[in-house]
């Protein structure tokens, strides 16, 4: 009988120790004490005088802050942040989604999917020939069909589900860049075959549906579609000047500030301002146990800091959008004062420093990839020039483009140009390191 009470009371006190979420924390030489989430939040609801003082000036910036985005006329809420939906038959992921359902779930594209995995040159001719097949499948002419009816449309809305907050998942976008690597492979053996005129048509379609990978609004999906678009750059380099595909980069350079833009408020909204709510909920959040092992959280986590590491969040995120709205170096030391503060002061910025990439390397991605868009419009432009004329021109002034094409956006300043006989190398100022090894910066033209 003692057994079965006993074993009781060991039931009892681990759901007790499941529902309080406990974390340990430094203590006395006794040893570690458990210490409950509410426990943590309310330590100081009933402190002094000097500290709630503290947590009145935390919350005035705060509301400071928010304010600011609230005059600035910037989505503040997930529901400032939706969208309204588009017919199927008008929406671009539409027929993206039964594209990838095409792949995943069919068979018949599994040799495909394995010759995705290098890049055309790497391709023995055994795989040359398998891809042959592949491509010339009716499987993979349903493929591109739907592709080319997802190109066609103006607009494109996966339909996520907003309020998932920082727990997003978007399950396309691996999918995504596996549509990309098959298109790129057509692209490549169509040009290999001499067929440029089709090469053409399908680079543009691959250009439009890679840069349908996400919505906007995610970091992830960003990334993505930067990644898709380095995928197909490999063809663009092989390709010569085609007005079309020209064209599709231009609107994308136009389109890129915008889709950035909205990128950082969806940070914001969707993974900054959601975890900062989640904690101050009444309710225990699984959040907390993937932090709890570190005690500086514990010890620091009380609603005054939460308002105070809110503030400085927004503040980071304020600057990061201005950045990139208008490039200046006030703008950009700014930046680099608030990453440097939050190294210094981690413990008073507990989720900030969890939450907050390193902004710095992500504009500088951002950077890259409209370098990257200004360096293959203008390597088109340089060979229609010498189609035209049988040489290169002696310098970009020559092709007659507006300055802000012909420079990257961080130094303003003209790309390197260097004509060396019958040959030309062109390349950025800025050194994007190796965030921008892969975005297609250095071209030359033989």
């Amino acid at each position: 009988m003692k057994y079965i009470v006993l074993i009781g009371i060991v039931i009892i006190l681990l759901i007790t120790w499941q529902f309080n979420f406990p974390i340990e924390s430094e203590s006395s030489s006794e040893g570690p004490r458990a210490v409950s989430l509410n426990e943590i939040r309310d330590k100081d609801l009933n402190t002094s005088p000097k500290l709630k003082a503290n947590r009145e000036v935390n919350t005035s910036e705060l509301a400071s802050i928010k304010n600011e985005f609230i005059a600035l006329n910037l989505p503040t809420s997930i529901e400032d942040f939706e969208t309204e939906g588009l017919p199927d038959k008008e929406n671009g992921a539409y027929y993206l989604k039964q594209a990838i359902s095409l792949i995943e779930d069919n068979p018949a594209f599994d040799k495909l999917k394995k010759l995705t995995e290098k890049d055309f040159s790497e391709l023995s001719e055994e795989e040359i020939n398998q891809l042959k097949i592949a491509l010339n499948s009716s499987d993979a002419e349903q493929l591109f069909d739907l592709l080319e009816d997802a190109a066609r449309q103006d607009g494109y809305d996966w339909k996520l589900d907003y309020s998932q907050g920082y727990n997003l998942i978007l399950p396309h976008l691996g999918s995504s860049r596996r549509l990309q690597r098959i298109q790129n492979l057509k692209v490549e053996l169509l040009l290999q075959q001499g067929n440029e005129e089709a090469a053409v048509q399908a680079l543009e379609t691959a250009l439009k549906t890679g840069l349908m990978a996400s919505d906007g609004g995610t970091l992830i999906g960003e990334l993505v579609q930067v990644a898709n678009y380095s995928i197909m750059s490999k063809s663009l380099d092989k390709t010569g000047y085609d007005k079309s595909i020209y064209e599709a980069l231009s609107r994308e350079l136009n389109k890129v500030q915008e889709r950035q833009l909205k990128t950082i408020d969806g940070e914001r909204i969707l993974f900054g301002d959601f975890a900062f709510d989640k904690f101050r909920s009444t309710e225990p959040h699984e959040l907390i146990l993937q932090l709890g092992e570190d005690k500086s959280l514990v010890e620091n986590l009380t609603p005054g800091s939460l308002d105070k590491d809110h503030a400085f969040f927004l503040q980071n995120m304020l600057g990061v959008r201005q950045q990139l709205e208008s490039p200046d170096q006030n703008t950009s030391n700014k930046i680099k004062g608030m990453s440097k503060e939050l190294v210094e002061n981690r413990k008073e910025y507990q989720l900030t420093s969890r939450i907050l990439p390193s902004w710095e390397t992500i504009v500088n991605k951002y950077h890259a990839y409209q370098t990257s868009l200004k360096i293959n419009m203008v390597s088109m432009k340089l060979k229609e020039y010498q189609e035209q004329n049988g040489y290169y021109p002696e310098t970009l002034e020559d092709l007659g483009l507006r300055q802000e094409l012909v420079s990257d956006v961080l130094s303003g300043s003209s790309f390197n140009y260097k004509k060396d006989g019958e040959s030309v190398s062109l390349s950025p100022k800025t050194d994007f390191g190796k965030r921008g090894k892969n975005m297609t910066l250095k071209t030359i033209l033989n």
